[in-house]
């Protein structure tokens, strides 16, 4: 009975974390895309199922569990999540850090100190992103296109980045999973026989699965992403300099 509740768990845990990593891919409908499958979108079936053990337990992450997929699948998962984040998740732990908020007196401390910190927490997220998508992932796409078919040195040389990817590396902070949890624990600290119990759990469970949502993203950002881009890199330079002796 225990093993048959333990694998009821298992399922519904990995049901939610399917839906949750599928939403990306269509924000407006995972509910239905969950039931349907993947049938009318070309995403690897594969590659979400490997997504999936990863959520469970990022803790056991390997770096064979994702590396063998090609690196436009990777490119594309973090451009959908970035999306996911900003026009999904962020704003939802908004509302509910909102609707939790309303439960406390307007002179409490916790008004001021718990919207300060979302607030700021929220800006240096979406600008970290915003830097992703102007730096970085536009980079990885541009080294691939150049590799695309053996390689076009015409397209190589018509585009300058203003950073390498040493650069970006080197200001890769990701220290967002600690920033939660310190919503997390002021969150902790304040409730009271008085808060609205229900908003409460919803509010917990947010930032529980974003914390593990971001653990995942940051994974998959500093052990596949960037070394995979530095294999382009050293690919493309090696093709340079074979072209720069033939000439």
């Amino acid at each position: 009975m225990l093993t048959e509740s333990k694998n009821n768990f298992n399922q519904l845990e990995s049901n939610f974390i399917y839906k949750q990593i599928l939403a990306r891919y269509t924000l407006s409908s995972s509910e239905q895309l969950y039931f349907d499958g993947l049938n009318h979108l070309e995403i690897n079936n594969d590659f979400i199922l490997k997504l999936v053990d990863v959520f469970r337990n990022p803790a056991s992450f390997k770096l064979e569990m994702l590396d063998g997929f090609p690196l436009a699948t990777i490119i594309e998962y973090i451009e959908r999540t970035h999306n996911y984040y900003i026009t999904k998740k962020l704003p939802e732990i908004e509302q509910s850090i909102y609707l939790f908020l309303q439960g406390f007196e307007t002179n409490h401390p916790l008004l001021k100190t718990l919207k300060l910190l979302y607030t700021n927490y929220y800006s240096h997220l979406v600008t970290h992103i915003l830097m992703e998508e102007k730096y970085l992932l536009p980079y990885a796409k541009h080294l691939l296109a150049v590799l695309n078919n053996g390689f076009n040195a015409k397209l190589y040389f018509s585009k300058k980045f203003n950073c390498s990817l040493n650069d970006f590396a080197s200001n890769h902070n990701d220290s967002h999973e600690l920033d939660l949890s310190l919503i997390q624990k002021i969150v902790n600290e304040y409730t009271n026989n008085k808060t609205n119990s229900s908003i409460y759990r919803i509010l917990q469970l947010q930032l529980e699965s974003f914390k593990k949502d971001l653990r995942v993203h940051e994974l998959i950002e500093d052990y596949i992403l960037i070394p995979n881009t530095r294999i382009l890199e050293r690919k493309l330079a090696q093709k340079v300099k074979m072209l720069t002796m033939v000439n």
